[in-house]
């Protein structure tokens, strides 16, 4: 049977948003490490799932995009939450074996606003 990739990510992103703790695990190699870069953290699948249950505020998310790499799935979700206005996108990288997430390494970034000097580089072309 062939698994494929990208469905079992989605599924993943659907389980996670859902909140489904218990099956959330169902989708790891019981020795799969997660890495947050960002932050330093790295964490085994129990203290993954107990960070985002934890997480302090009621938050839904929206996979944008799912991408295959010669050694990786790529996925890109938006994150928003109750407590901010915005959000935030975590893009995420899955090694996958044997239909089983072996490691994660998710980078996130805040949404925000165009930086000020970007809006002026433009405005200044347009009146030429």
């Amino acid at each position: 049977m062939t698994i494929d990739l990208k469905q079992l990510v989605y599924a993943f992103w659907d389980t996670m948003n859902k909140k489904k703790w218990e099956e959330l695990a169902g989708f790891f190699d019981p020795s799969a490490v997660i890495r947050w870069p960002n932050t330093l953290e790295k964490w085994n699948v129990a203290d993954y799932i107990k960070v985002n249950k934890e997480y302090p505020s009621v938050w839904t998310l929206e996979v944008e995009d799912v991408q295959m790499t010669e050694r990786n799935i790529v996925s890109v979700v938006h994150i928003k939450s109750n407590k901010t206005p915005s959000g935030l996108r975590a893009v995420s990288f899955f090694r996958i074996d044997q239909g089983k997430i072996q490691s994660l390494k998710e980078y996130f970034a805040d949404d925000g606003v165009v930086p000020a000097w970007r809006i002026a580089l433009f405005q200044d072309k347009s009146k030429s």
